[in-house]
């Protein structure tokens, strides 16, 4: 998967500065979610749809210059803000002040983690500011966010399922946590699960850092999700910590393991606090009879953070082995309907008359190295034993003879010319020269090719 290198605006250092130039958008545009075809960061990403409105931003999918599918996403808190001619402004005076920190923890965060890279967490593009608020561009992930897949494929939430997502899920977190950063907003429709049964983390428009009780300060935006957030978020006095993402990860399995987020966390503690039950005690106690699984989010969902794991290292630690994927079993075959039952013995019969069919014309006998050494008959031998041939091929009866014979034979240096016997010189004038007899050894070559004579014109024929 490519990414673009990190490109943040130099307005970083001071969020609050004066905005880029307007977007290319209508000249009226009166509604929350950015319209089809809208351009940002001067054409560099053009918006296709409106993905999804959460409670501190809005989920585009869009293009970017080199026409790849990557998901924007826009601070907007909805409940403090508005877009008026393509600006978003505070909807008053009142909401200016938390409108600014929501801005500055959306840049701050979102820069800290465009720095950090874990496979379980989306990838971040680009961090910029337009139109009076802050965006991020992240990589597009082909999958479905829990909720949706609660929703639409519920056949899909197995006991495998729900044991990987967590161990992903505490991977990441554990991963985010050692970086000093808080999620805040950890729930089913933050979490996808891709394709190939991976999960990735998204949305850090609630993450802040991991800071002490006396470094709060009073003008950080709360940041709550009903069912998922523990009851010190709704206080903004109390310090968020590691264990309050944790819980928020526990109710998102309670989620998909029954279709609805638990009871609130304020509940819960009201509850507890007047000497009633806890809401979720009955519904814990019946999870946990399933697997070892659920013990670790029944203490996971405590409700006093002192009764949590207090890092996601302790919570992996905490869960039973993995164990490897049982084979299905076979399916067994089945006789037809109306089938005879009684086939078996005309079966085996059947089945020992083509063994022996086939094994018919094969010999018993011991294995190579265990058998005796074959007993040769001289007389078969000499018989099997292949003739020797001279040089034209035929037969020799005789190889001893034949070889004393060859031994014997005059021979000569064939590189000198043969003796020529002595000629009176009447005949030698009137007798044409002729040709020394050729050796003894070359006279069945001359039977064989033909004597070479002089032609009229002197050429050998």
């Amino acid at each position: 998967m490519l990414h673009q290198s990190l490109s943040v605006a130099p307005l970083l250092s001071d969020p609050l500065a004066a905005d880029l130039p307007v977007s290319d958008l209508p000249e009226v545009c009166d509604q929350d979610e950015l319209p089809c075809g809208a351009r940002l960061l001067q054409g560099q990403y053009q918006i296709e749809q409106a993905l999804i409105a959460g409670g501190f931003g809005i989920t585009y999918l869009a293009r970017d210059s080199l026409d790849r599918r990557v998901v924007v996403k826009e601070c907007f808190p909805g409940e403090i803000c508005e877009r008026v001619a393509g600006q978003v402004r505070p909807r008053g005076p009142a909401q200016l002040r938390t409108y600014k920190a929501v801005l500055r923890s959306f840049l701050r965060e979102a820069h800290l983690l465009a720095r950090s890279q874990h496979p379980n967490i989306v990838p971040v593009h680009q961090v910029f500011r337009e139109n009076g608020t802050a965006y991020i561009a992240m990589d597009f992930i082909d999958g479905l966010d829990l909720l949706t897949l609660r929703e639409t494929a519920p056949a899909r939430i197995t006991p495998q399922m729900i044991d990987s997502c967590l161990r992903q899920s505490l991977a990441a977190l554990d991963f985010l946590h050692g970086q000093g950063i808080l999620h805040r907003d950890i729930s089913p429709d933050n979490l996808i699960w891709t394709s190939a049964d991976r999960l990735m983390l998204i949305d850090f428009g609630a993450a802040c850092p991991i800071l002490p009780d006396d470094a709060r300060s009073a003008d950080e935006p709360m940041a709550v999700k009903d069912g998922y957030s523990p009851h010190e978020l709704y206080d903004r006095s109390n310090a968020a910590r590691a264990a309050s993402d944790l819980y928020a990860l526990a109710a998102t399995l309670v989620f998909l393991r029954r279709g609805e987020p638990p009871v609130t966390g304020p509940e819960r503690l009201s509850a507890v606090t007047h000497g009633a039950a806890d809401p979720m005690e009955a519904l814990l106690a019946e999870a946990v009879t399933e697997s070892p699984l659920w013990h670790t989010v029944a203490r996971a969902l405590s409700i006093l953070p002192k009764d949590r794991f207090a890092t996601a290292q302790d919570w992996l630690a905490a869960l039973p082995q993995e164990s490897a994927p049982v084979a299905a079993p076979r399916p067994r075959l089945e006789a037809p309907a109306g089938a005879p039952t009684d086939l078996q013995p005309q079966l085996l019969s059947r089945i020992a008359s083509l063994v022996a069919e086939t094994n018919g014309n094969l010999t018993a006998g011991l294995p190579k190295v265990l058998q005796p050494e074959p007993v040769i008959d001289p007389e078969a031998e000499a018989r099997n034993k292949p003739k020797p041939v001279d040089l034209f091929g035929q037969p020799i009866s005789d190889l001893q003879a034949w070889l004393s014979e060859q031994d014997s034979a005059p021979r000569r240096d064939l590189r000198k010319p043969a003796p020529r016997a002595a000629v009176p010189a009447d005949q030698a004038r009137s007798t044409p020269q002729t040709e020394a007899a050729p050796a003894r050894g070359l006279l069945s070559l001359n039977r064989f090719f033909g004597k070479r004579t002089a032609s009229p014109s002197g050429s050998a024929s």
